[in-house]
Order: structure tokens, then sequence, then C-alpha cells
């Protein structure tokens, strides 16, 4: 049986970079910092492995995230439980991550989806 941390297929370990990561842009004469922050806004599709439909949410925690939906803490997926991640994507604001979400939620981006983890599906 798989465990949470292969069927998610991520570290649980946090990265060493901590709080922030200053990346200073020279050109020229002229340099200017930005902050960044290592806050990221995911993308996540489960399937549900008990009817093997799919489900497609966004969180800035996306371990925390599959747990609950593993626990049955989520409405919209509790009589879906158990559920194992097979597609993320990683973006740097919650407003690029809830339109990609859309955009995945769409007939395009189901179908992108499909294709792109097309051999996950049928292997």
């Amino acid at each position: 049986m798989r465990t949470l941390e292969t069927a998610i297929k991520l570290p649980l370990r946090k990265p060493k970079l901590l709080e922030q990561v200053r990346i200073t842009l020279r050109t020229n004469h002229y340099s200017s910092t930005r902050e960044i922050t290592n806050t990221y806004y995911y993308v996540y599709i489960l399937r549900s492995i008990k009817d093997g439909n799919f489900y497609t949410g966004y969180t800035n925690n996306i371990i925390k995230r599959i747990i609950e939906h593993n626990k049955g803490r989520v409405e919209s997926t509790k009589k879906r439980v158990p559920f194992e991640l097979v597609y993320w994507e990683g973006c740097l604001n919650q407003q690029d991550a809830t339109k990609r979400e859309k955009y995945l939620k769409t007939a395009w981006g189901k179908r992108y989806i499909k294709n792109r983890i097309h051999n996950y599906l049928t292997g």
C-alpha cells in the first residue's frame, strides 16, 4: 500500500533557504534589489482512488492540503477519499495560481492535463 509520502512525491522537509532571498539585478550603472519570499502557491490535481475522478485546487501549503483532503476535512471531496496527487505546478503569487486553476478546470485545461499525465494514467 502506498504511503502519503510516496503518493504525493514531494519532499517533506523545508528547503534550507529560510525567510527571504535577496536578488540583485545589475544593468550598467544601475542596480535594483527585489525581495522574494519563498512562499509559493501550488495548483494541484488529485485523483480519487475510490472513483477515479479528478479534483483541481490551489494552496500555499500543498502537503497540509493533501492531508486535509485525505482525512475528509474538505467538504467538496470528503465522500471521495482517499486521493493521490497526480500533478502540481508552482506559482509565485496567488493571482497566477487562481488563474491557472480556473484554466485547468475548463475543457481545454482538462485536455491539457490528460495529455500531460497520459503515461501515468495508462501505465
